[in-house]
């Protein structure tokens, strides 16, 4: 309190202003915290936005230097004549599709008897006309899909024709086998030879996971060779034409190519994604139990459609975390580009270092490990499909000679160094464990196998459980029964 002039008396209508005065000061002083503090966040966050925006640029400009492809619509390739187009033959294909009976995957399984024999028969009858559509696509160019590449939705790739190869391959097997059981030798062979080609078809698609598709298709025609080198030696020309499929097999298989495309494909998808269209990321997360962002906003990213236009307030934090996702993604296909290609253990040792600083370089962005391998084919997945599958066409061509020899010296060789040519040099090692292969003849001195010996001693290309015929070439004498003839 203050005193009034001379008598003084309490003046509380001057103290009680300055009282106010001091009051709104210290206020002031407090209210000027909270502000700073969130110009101090917003400030941090469009700087490290921007630092993640020059990141993205730097990284895109790397790829540009080594002239890859870096968004999808740079892998559109060029349209095929009409005459070599087989994209028609294989839609008529797909339209004269008959359903397989129940019976159909036991009867395609060996030993094969009459009653197997009867199902297939019946089972081909109905897909005759689909099988000539497919045998006269085999013998054109392979498919080279007309994508919407201007689609926003690139991840929304359609695989109908890819995935009904092979439904395609496994009639191809069907003939085969029922060739063989009516000693049609020659039909066999043919539809050996197709359903090389067909597993060849899907070579130039720019989709990674169409690739892994048609990987398995080979595998069944590999199969279909084996059955037939148990009950049959191929001429000299039908040596040379299957030997030339296996090797353009071989050849035809860039792992890198293919990651630089999954890379094209990734940027794009990220590139939507962070301008505002995060409403279907949300559904396709909801629809795979995956969320890109934590628990406490996953339900609003699938039930509010204001983000599809950018409008909700979390869609500028959303953009900044896919920004930085896909830095992060560009960097680990860059790795995985350099990498994907080396055979043998040290092959196995990048793949795994790669594994964990992808998986600490999610961590670091916060959000699941799965967001962004859900974009980035899996390193090890995508590796150990493409090295299973040269190894089975590498373990292919070795059976081939063996059988030639057998052709021509009427035994089986003590080694598979006797079988070396002009084309095959020497024998390969396995492309996982590094080491030789094994080749065993049986007690008859009529069949063999040539097989792998994994990383543990243990020939299935690693894994603890011991499988004596999984990834083996084996040619067995005798499988299909042999009928009277009239």
């Amino acid at each position: 309190m203050s005193m009034n002039g001379h008598d003084g008396t309490v003046d509380c209508a001057s103290d009680l202003i300055c009282d106010k005065r001091r009051t709104h000061g210290r206020w002031r002083g407090f209210a000027f915290c909270p502000m700073a503090l969130v110009a101090i966040g917003i400030g941090s966050w469009v700087g490290s936005h921007a630092t993640a925006d020059r990141e993205l640029q730097a990284e895109i400009t790397k790829i540009r230097k080594h002239g890859e492809p870096v968004h999808f619509w740079e892998l559109k390739p060029s349209p095929r004549p009409p005459e070599q187009d087989a994209l028609p033959h294989v839609e008529t294909a797909i339209q004269k599709m008959a359903p397989l009976s129940a019976e159909f995957e036991h009867a395609i399984t060996l030993p094969l008897t009459r009653e197997k024999f009867t199902v297939l028969q019946r089972d081909l009858e109905a897909n005759r006309e689909a099988l000539d559509a497919i045998s006269r696509a085999v013998a054109k160019p392979p498919l080279r899909f007309d994508y919407d590449y201007d689609d926003d939705m690139v991840w929304e790739i359609d695989s109908g024709i890819a995935t009904r190869m092979e439904y395609f391959s496994e009639l191809l097997h069907a003939k085969v086998l029922t060739s063989l059981y009516v000693r049609d030798r020659d039909i066999a062979i043919q539809y050996v030879e197709k359903g090389l080609a067909l597993s060849e078809f899907l070579r130039e698609d720019t989709f990674w996971l169409h690739h892994v598709l048609r990987y398995q298709h080979g595998a069944r025609a590999l199969m279909s060779l084996a059955i037939v080198l148990a009950e049959h030696n191929l001429t000299k020309a039908e040596f040379k034409r299957i030997d030339a499929a296996l090797r353009t097999a071989i050849h035809s298989i860039n792992p890198r190519k293919m990651i630089a495309n999954g890379r094209a494909i990734t940027l794009t998808q990220m590139e939507h994604l962070s301008m505002g269209r995060l409403y279907s990321l949300g559904v396709v997360y909801e629809s795979s139990n995956m969320y890109v962002v934590p628990t406490t906003i996953s339900d609003w990213f699938a039930s509010t459609r204001d983000c599809y236009e950018g409008s909700h307030i979390l869609s500028p934090f959303c953009r900044h975390m896919l920004l930085q996702s896909q830095v992060t993604s560009l960097r680990a296909f860059g790795e995985l580009v350099k990498i994907i290609d080396i055979p043998g253990p040290r092959g196995n040792e990048l793949i795994e270092e790669w594994t964990l600083r992808h998986e600490s370089a999610c961590a670091k962005l916060g959000v699941t490990k799965e967001f962004i391998l859900w974009f980035i084919p899996r390193g090890t997945i995508i590796r150990d499909a493409i090295l299973w599958y040269r190894q089975q066409l590498v373990l292919a061509r070795i059976g081939l000679r063996v059988d030639r020899y057998h052709a021509d010296n009427g035994v089986l060789p003590a080694t598979l160094y006797e079988v070396t040519d002009v084309d095959l040099r020497s024998i390969p090692k396995c492309l996982f464990s590094g080491k030789q292969l094994i080749y065993e003849v049986d007690a008859a001195g009529t069949g063999f196998c040539i097989r792998t010996l994994g990383a543990n001693s243990i020939d299935d290309y690693g894994d603890d459980a011991k499988d004596p015929t999984e990834g083996s070439f084996r040619v067995n004498t005798r499988q299909l029964p042999r009928p009277r003839m009239r």
